[in-house]
């Protein structure tokens, strides 16, 4: 779910996109903020960006939900609630978050999965979503479609950014059931 092909990229698409809607919605300090926190394949990120990003991308509704418009309020403190985690394995959630970032960041951003897998030994099936600018859609379908697996299968959601569990749960149930758990191939998108 919101596979990953090459962040950088969905990086560059996600700022563009994030720009080009403030700019139609005439929010001309965001417009401003944005131009100030360029992103590109050549430069990479900049700190700017990465701060700007997840409030950018939440109030648009392309970001973790369409509907999230916080990490904190739409992550963390469900996070914090959740009676099915430990405090201590609620922490270390977020331990695991800020370990994963700090050793895998650098690699894990420029790193093209397209220039890099073409076979995969297991089914495989890619779950992914229009709204999405956290992993974007059209750079999953490029690396799904160069891929050669016992089954395969690529699903759009509609109405999903980064989370189609979470926002179409019915449609991912039905995929899991009707497709997965049958090996079935679904090469052209239902």
């Amino acid at each position: 779910m919101g596979q990953v092909a090459y962040q950088l990229r969905s990086e560059v698409e996600a700022h563009r996109h994030c720009h080009d809607q403030y700019l139609a919605q005439g929010d001309v300090a965001m417009v401003r903020k944005l131009g100030a926190a360029l992103v590109s394949l050549a430069r990479g990120l900049l700190p700017d960006w990465l701060r700007l990003r997840d409030g950018a991308m939440h109030r648009l509704g392309v970001g973790t939900t369409r509907d999230m418009r916080s990490v904190i309020t739409g992550v963390f403190i469900p996070v914090c609630r959740c009676r099915a985690y430990t405090v201590a394995e609620r922490v270390d959630i977020w331990r695991g978050i800020a370990f994963s970032k700090k050793l895998l960041w650098a690699d894990f951003i420029q790193t093209d999965l397209t220039s890099q897998i073409h076979t995969l030994n297991l089914p495989t099936y890619f779950f992914s979503c229009l709204y999405d600018y956290t992993a974007h859609c059209d750079l999953a379908r490029v690396l799904f479609d160069q891929i050669k697996a016992p089954a395969r299968g690529f699903y759009t959601f509609g109405n999903s950014a980064h989370s189609p569990l979470f926002e179409e749960p019915q449609q991912v149930r039905s995929v899991l059931q009707q497709d997965v758990l049958a090996g079935e191939d679904n090469l052209a998108d239902k």
